[in-house]
């Protein structure tokens, strides 16, 4: 029989408090946000999805087994998922001054030489703005695009269709990726649109026997990394030709979650 059991239960409860003190501090230093970005980061190539905390634990630790799983739960919460919602625009620059001035729409977030606007609007403000842009003659939607994925996960959506030009086979269309991280106030959004079309720069001379010429034409090129505050969206414009005559080409994305 053990004469000293209370100094012993003591030492008992004194080690588990410290065991939970020390499990309480590491989950809210593994939940901490980390400084907080721009709004607005362009990138200049493809992003390279950072692996989060929450990955490189479940990849330490026994990966695949089902206490990791729930350690990862217990730890980090459930993997949030997330719902985007886009439409992609053809319009002038004669329509899009009318959009600005009738929506008074406030200062882009950024802009630079390359005549990219974006702005960010709340969901209310982008719902409405939709609505005025699918309402406005010569406006054409071209393409709507969803993507459905969660925290951490890199997803990527695609329309395109090949193009036998010069003699290779090549692809225009849309090409979408996006990979998110949930911050306390904010959606940290990796984000790259390619938009391209065929068109012809010259036309056939029947009396001469000449084909037509065909090329692509890259109409959006947007790598970028965006510090959505939450219930957020982004509109943004882009004229990669910087002509007048040229459509500009425009995209609405919404996330929700």
């Amino acid at each position: 029989m053990n004469p000293h059991p209370l100094p012993i239960r003591r030492k008992l409860r004194a080690a588990l408090l410290f065991l939970l003190l020390a499990i309480t501090a590491a989950v809210l230093f593994i939940r901490k946000d980390g400084p907080e970005p721009p709004p607005v980061t362009i990138l200049h190539q493809a992003y390279t999805l950072p692996i989060t905390r929450r990955d490189r634990f479940a990849l330490t630790f026994f990966p695949g087994s089902s206490l990791t799983a729930r350690l990862e739960t217990l730890l980090f919460g459930r993997r949030k998922t997330l719902n985007i919602v886009s439409d992609i625009f053809t319009l002038t620059e004669t329509q899009l001054s009318k959009i600005k001035a009738t929506f008074d729409l406030p200062p882009p977030i950024y802009s630079n030489s390359n005549t990219l606007q974006i702005w960010f609007l709340k969901n209310p403000d982008l719902d409405a703005l939709s609505q005025k842009l699918m309402a406005t003659p010569g406006i054409n939607f071209e393409m709507h695009p969803r993507i459905s994925t969660a925290e951490g996960i890199n997803s990527s959506i695609s329309f395109t269709r090949p193009s036998p030009i010069n003699p290779a086979l090549n692809t225009a269309g849309l090409n979408m990726s996006v990979a998110a991280h949930f911050r306390k106030h904010s959606l940290e959004l990796l984000t790259q649109i390619i938009n391209s079309d065929v068109v012809t720069n010259t036309p056939p001379d029947p009396a001469l026997g000449a084909p037509e010429i065909l090329s692509i034409l890259t109409n959006i090129n947007l790598h970028a990394r965006f510090n959505l505050p939450n219930n957020t969206g982004i509109f943004f414009i882009q004229n990669t030709t910087q002509t007048s005559n040229n459509p500009t080409l425009g995209c609405l994305l919404k996330p929700s979650y």
